[in-house]
C-alpha cells in the first residue's frame, strides 16, 4: 500500500548552454552520435539538493525513463556499457586529462 510520507524533492534548472550540459553533449555524440534535444524530466532525483547547494547539475544514465520504476524495470546491459563510455569521455574532458 503506498503511503505518501510527505517528502519533498526540490526541482533544478538544467541549462542547455551550461558547461557542464554542454561537456555532457560533446561525450554523448563522441560515442553515441548527436543528442536528441535536451529536455524536462518529471521524476525524483537528488539533483534539485545539489543544485540548492550552488553545485551545477546534468543528470543523465542508461535505459528507457518510461520503463524506471516500473514493476518489471530494467535496463539493457549494451545500454550501461554506452553510458559508461560516455562518463568515462564526459571525465576525462571535464578533469582535463584528454
Amino acid at each position: 500500500m503506498f503511503r505518501d510520507t510527505g517528502e519533498i524533492f526540490p526541482s533544478a534548472e538544467i541549462k542547455d548552454d551550461s558547461p557542464q550540459t554542454l561537456a555532457l553533449k560533446r561525450a554523448h555524440s563522441s560515442v553515441v552520435g548527436e543528442p536528441e534535444a535536451v529536455s524536462i524530466m518529471s521524476s525524483v532525483t537528488d539533483a534539485g539538493w545539489f543544485a540548492e547547494a550552488g553545485i551545477p547539475v546534468a543528470i543523465y544514465g542508461p535505459g528507457d525513463l518510461t520503463q524506471a520504476h516500473t514493476i518489471d524495470e530494467y535496463v539493457r546491459w549494451k545500454d550501461v556499457q554506452t553510458a559508461a563510455k560516455v562518463y568515462a569521455h564526459l571525465m576525462i574532458e571535464w578533469c582535463g586529462i584528454g
